[in-house]
């Protein structure tokens, strides 16, 4: 419908990117029109469109044909701010601008993974996008877990459904179970090991089932979940349950790794996961199986820690150890289940060989990204708020650092300080070389001259577009000084900032040296 050298945007329900029915249309579409710019307006959509129920992506494309293997889509993920929460106009900050190679989309499409890689583009910074890329590139928890007819060690569904009102013409399946069998509710408080207190008798409520999954669904070793990824158990023992409810289960002889599967689900990693890799957390707000199913998870001898073995026997005694001590106790022992859980984070890092600075964007991603995630107007968002002195500390150490590990060689120690600006909203991290001693971080408040030159860069580093307000990051090197100015926002100074800061200014310091030697 379009004339050569026409253009066209449409605003769309964002499943047609991010549902996972949508894989061949987007192999189909994106080949055959070039999209110039795509926004993913999950974030806003409480404040874009009142009553929105679902999010809503805009796609720019026009006539001509596209080069699959030149291409690039400009990506945007614009995330709630000030500005937003006025309602006068749109921000979109660097770190919301991404590129997307066709060739990677296509590719992804084929492999039923479109979905995934809008997804991890969404939040994930270019360190994260480094590190999920590791962990989807291990073995996959679908190569061990499948249904009934794929012959994998174990076995994935949700419990049975019972004949109700709508299903009426259907016909019905009669309940295989003893009315003394053991059931578990969905709304069950059960958590990390699930003991008989969890559960009743299932009795004569379910007589006629609308569906009934494989008898070896609810045969232990087994591990239980809910649909909205937040509580995980393992069983041992034989348990019956409703279709709200999911579960992989396996033979004995993988007990200590299905234990182990219940401490990677329910840890930091797995919340990681969940949060950039499905559609919890900008989607359907709880993750699909299939996207459960696509969870990292290499048996021992192909995960990368060095003893992963060790890893996963470790766990099974902590939660062996745990069944034991709140089964003999008629209410549930809060705090022994949560220092249970702490106690494996450390063995599911190990397993993963989850290095120090990837525990950062963990831990960055589940205290402040996920906690400011489609917000709604009147709630806290921790990605806007003013960092204190400690933050600011924090980042401009972790910044020194790394780039100081980087450049070892010189020996060179690096002199970090801060300007403060609250009336402009910006701070001012100026690096620079002080000889071969270390020097505490310093921090004031900016000058006056300096405040006049930061009134006047809140002028000139946005590039306005109508209600769009595009914002541009600012690195100056000046001789042996390097000024960084950063947003006096929460998010600008994350540790996880640090690092991808690091990485910028160590690849400019590298470009700027082969230049020099040309």
């Amino acid at each position: 419908f379009l004339k050569k050298q026409g253009r066209a945007c449409l605003l769309l329900p964002a499943g047609v990117l991010l549902n996972d029915q949508t894989n061949r249309f987007q192999e189909h579409w994106f080949s055959r029109h070039s999209v110039a710019k795509i926004a993913h307006l999950a974030d806003l959509r409480r404040f874009l469109f009142d009553g929105a129920i679902n999010p809503a992506v805009a796609i720019s494309f026009s006539h001509r044909t596209p080069s699959v293997n030149a291409d690039t889509i400009e990506f945007l993920t614009p995330k709630s701010g000030a500005a937003e929460l006025n309602g006068d106009r749109l921000t979109i900050l660097p770190e919301d601008r991404k590129a997307i190679k066709l060739r990677a989309l296509l590719d992804q499409a084929k492999k039923d993974s479109a979905p995934l890689l809008w997804f991890s583009h969404s939040w994930a910074t270019p360190r994260d996008q480094q590190f999920l890329s590791r962990l989807l590139a291990l073995p996959r928890l679908h190569d061990l877990a499948g249904g009934p007819k794929s012959r994998k060690p174990w076995l994935k569904s949700q419990g049975f459904k019972p004949a109700g009102v709508g299903l009426k013409s259907v016909p019905t399946k009669q309940a295989f179970w003893s009315h003394k069998d053991m059931f578990l509710d969905a709304k069950s408080t059960f958590d990390f090991v699930l003991t008989r207190n969890d559960c009743g008798r299932i009795g004569t409520e379910f007589e006629e089932l609308h569906r009934c999954p494989n008898k070896a669904v609810f045969k232990s070793p087994l591990v239980v979940f809910n649909q909205g990824f937040s509580k995980f158990a393992f069983s041992p023992f034989d348990v019956l349950f409703r279709h709200a409810l999911q579960s992989i289960s396996g033979p004995d002889s993988d007990r200590n790794l299905l234990m182990f599967l219940v401490s990677a689900l329910a840890s930091p990693l797995g919340d990681y996961y969940a949060f950039h890799c499905t559609t919890k957390s900008s989607y359907r707000e709880r993750p699909l199986l299939s996207e459960v199913l696509a969870f990292p998870f290499p048996r021992p001898e192909d995960a990368p820690g060095d003893d992963a073995e060790g890893a996963v026997e470790a766990v099974a005694q902590i939660m062996s150890d745990l069944s034991k001590h709140i089964s003999r106790r008629a209410l549930r022992d809060k705090r022994a289940i949560h220092e249970a859980r702490a106690a494996t984070v450390d063995y599911v890092y190990a397993y993963y060989d989850v290095a120090a600075n990837e525990r950062i964007l963990i831990n960055d991603t589940l205290d402040v990204l996920a906690k400011s995630n489609t917000p709604t107007r009147g709630s806290s968002i921790p990605t806007i708020e003013s960092p204190t002195r400690q933050h600011r500390q924090q980042y401009a150490k972790l910044l020194r650092d790394t780039l100081e590990r980087w450049g070892k060689r010189s020996g060179k120690k690096l002199r970090v300080h801060c300007a403060v600006s609250p009336k402009a909203g910006l701070g001012v991290v100026t690096l620079s070389k002080n000889g071969r001693t270390s020097k505490p971080y310093m921090e004031d408040h900016a000058s006056e001259a300096m405040e006049a030159v930061l009134a006047r860069l809140n002028e000139l580093l946005p590039d306005y577009n109508g209600s769009l307000v595009y914002l541009r990051n600012l690195k100056v090197f000046d001789g042996d000084d390097l000024y960084i100015v950063k947003p006096l926002t929460r998010r600008s100074w994350l540790r996880t900032a640090a690092l991808n800061d690091a990485d910028e200014i160590a690849t400019e310091i590298l470009r700027s040296q082969r230049k020099a030697a040309v």
